[in-house]
């Protein structure tokens, strides 16, 4: 995400996991596409408290996750990991599978397209 001109309010933040999400969500309701959310980074996917990279995230188990989904490393004006594994959440809650992988795996994006990634987490509503 960037900060980026506003004509209505001078300047605004725009995430760029807000309009992956939405693009997912026009797709998804146009019916006749599958549609999976991939976010390629250089993390493996969500970290749990032990640097374990936790393989599924869902509504139920979403508040033992929480307490774990810390500020990015770098500057993150969107609200890093947090603020994209909760985009995720709601989008997943349409049906979407949504995939936070390992962009350094050989392979991993091509593999998580097909819906078994090498590495990463996948975000389901249920």
């Amino acid at each position: 995400g960037d900060v980026v001109l506003d004509q209505a309010i001078g300047g605004t933040v725009l995430s760029t996991d807000a309009m992956l999400a939405e693009l997912a969500k026009y797709f998804y309701l146009q019916g006749k596409f599958k549609v999976r959310l991939i976010n390629v980074g250089n993390y493996a996917g969500v970290y749990d408290q032990d640097g374990q990279v936790v393989s599924n995230i869902t509504q139920a188990n979403y508040s033992q996750i929480k307490p774990f989904l810390g500020k990015s490393k770098s500057v993150d004006v969107t609200g890093g990991m947090a603020k994209k594994v909760e985009e995720f959440l709601t989008i997943s809650s349409l049906g979407i599978d949504c995939w936070i992988i390992d962009g350094n795996i050989p392979g991993n994006l091509a593999s998580s397209v097909l819906g078994t990634p090498t590495l990463g987490t996948l975000i389901r509503a249920f």
